[in-house]
């Protein structure tokens, strides 16, 4: 649940399919200057919390960071693990497979489920950032 009424420009869970393949996922899309910059500020303002987050998020291998960079390297002092997406104009994680026997089955379930509660610690500090500001 999010802490206010702060509807529109926030990170969305997803899931949607074509006929070869289906993709998991959440993130921004579109995100505005102004929303990055609020994110951007909390991670300057909780650096340790967000490493956390992200070490956490590389140990795995199916959900992968995506999104457009900003084109002028924003400047930071922050480890590499961060600047990965302290870069990022928008972004959003993904878990992308081929539709097969798991697809039609309870399995999708689980795996649905596996990736949101992967994605929620991420989610959290998010909304945390862009809507208590």
């Amino acid at each position: 649940k999010r802490p206010t009424k702060f509807w529109g420009n926030v990170p969305e869970f997803f899931m949607y399919f074509t006929p070869e393949e289906y993709h998991i996922g959440m993130g921004f899309y579109q995100a505005e200057p102004a929303t990055m910059e609020r994110f951007r500020r909390h991670i300057d303002e909780h650096p340790g919390r967000f490493e956390k987050i992200v070490r956490q998020f590389r140990r795995q291998n199916d959900y992968v960071l995506t999104g457009d960079d900003y084109r002028k390297k924003i400047a930071s002092q922050h480890s590499e693990i961060i600047q990965e997406w302290y870069q990022k104009r928008n972004f959003f994680t993904v878990y992308e497979c081929k539709i097969g026997d798991r697809f039609y089955s309870a399995g999708l379930k689980q795996e649905i489920e596996e990736g949101f509660n992967l994605n929620a610690e991420l989610y959290s500090f998010i909304i945390e950032g862009i809507c208590n500001r």
